[in-house]
């Protein structure tokens, strides 16, 4: 892997974030990064929606695709 330095804060804005590539494709990627250390120390993810949830309904939605996305 290469030499890649994570940045010191961050915050990720995701639009469309009850979508279905949130779903699949970036709430895996940023548990990926996350998950090997390349995330940054402090970081929060917005995500905007037309769909109503509430943030621990997001959540629990997402980690339920995260976790088809990564078994234990």
């Amino acid at each position: 892997m290469p030499n890649i330095l994570p940045v010191s804060d961050c915050l990720i804005v995701i639009f469309g974030a009850s979508g279905d590539l949130t779903k699949r494709k970036l709430i895996p990627a940023l548990y990926h990064l996350w998950d090997t250390g390349m995330a940054p120390e402090k970081f929060s993810v917005l995500g905007i929606a037309r769909s109503k949830f509430s943030d621990d309904e997001f959540r629990d939605a997402m980690y339920e695709f995260s976790k088809k996305s990564y078994p234990d």
